[in-house]
């Protein structure tokens, strides 16, 4: 019985994430000024940190995403080669690099946020006030034993 809740629970968690991964990346690929070709979540979600941290360096950002430093290198040299961020040296370290958006990185930042805020908003609809808060609760739960096992 526990194993089927479980089961249930997993399935419904990963359906739902790549339902809605699939339905932004629909309509960013649609809708939006700002093409760029190849253009993933884990950009979007790499601008957004960069945006909010404001100095961040490489390994932070490796560190964020869980993902390899030279994973990390190549995500960010795509980006380059796109001008959504650019490199800044350290005046007082040479070998730290930070990273910072670009003018076009900030705009396509703010498309992303607003067309994910507005799919996120229809989808949660179906929600009361009072589901939405639960659901908080569950998934910062989940959450935070997920990152206590790491």
């Amino acid at each position: 019985m526990n194993d089927d809740i479980t089961g249930k629970l997993s399935s419904l968690m990963f359906s739902t994430g790549q339902l809605i991964r699939e339905k932004v990346r629909a309509h960013i690929h649609c809708h939006h000024q700002i093409k760029v070709e190849g253009f993933t979540m884990l950009h979007a979600e790499t601008l957004r940190f960069i945006h909010q941290q404001k100095k961040v360096t490489m390994r932070n950002l490796a560190d964020y995403l869980h993902i390899t430093p030279p994973s990390t290198t190549t995500l960010i040299d795509n980006l380059t080669k796109t001008k959504l961020i650019k490199r800044i040296n350290d005046p007082n370290d040479r070998r730290l690099v930070h990273l910072s958006l670009t003018p076009k990185g900030q705009k396509l930042l703010l498309e992303k946020t607003r067309a994910i805020a507005r799919i996120m908003h229809e989808n949660l609809s179906a929600l009361t006030s009072q589901d939405k808060k639960n659901l908080i609760q569950i998934l910062e739960k989940i959450s935070n034993k997920v990152s206590l096992q790491n």
